[in-house]
């Protein structure tokens, strides 16, 4: 009885969490953010119009909603201005990170074809750790 009642409080448990996820995951594709989850992005054409605007010089900003290893949301800000690309991480939902978001000034935005896979990062970031960094990982686009 006891290992039964145990097991359906870790199963209610575990359910509350998923829905939690996934409802701030529905909202942010609703919302019209690019959202990354295992590979797939969501409102990939949101992510292919701020490339365009990019290329074009056109000033502009979408939000990226990802995830960590552990499945813990990771916002991206990311703004293309005077020839900059701004991108502020917002590690408020980390657990593992805490609050204090980051932020970094890069001047390139690297497409690296692979076979079946893109992946796009920023380069030529003022970041004391590394001049890159990988927004994601794509193995499939949708709308």
């Amino acid at each position: 009885m006891l290992t039964k009642l145990l097991g359906l409080c870790i199963f209610v448990m575990l359910s509350a969490v998923l829905t939690a996820c996934s409802s701030e995951r529905t909202r942010a594709i609703d919302n019209g953010d690019v959202v990354h989850v295992n590979g797939s992005v969501y409102n990939f054409s949101i992510f292919e119009t701020f490339i365009d605007n990019l290329h074009n010089k056109q000033e502009s900003y979408i939000r990226i909603l990802t995830y960590t290893d552990e499945g813990e949301p990771l916002h991206y800000n990311l703004e293309y201005k005077e020839s900059n690309l701004m991108l502020e991480i917002d590690y408020s939902k980390d657990k593992l990170r805490g609050s204090v978001p980051d932020k970094l000034l890069c001047k390139d935005l690297l497409i690296k074809k692979e076979l079946q896979s893109k992946t796009y990062s920023l380069l030529n970031c003022d970041s004391p750790s590394s001049d890159s960094f990988e927004l994601f990982r794509v193995y499939e686009m949708i709308d």
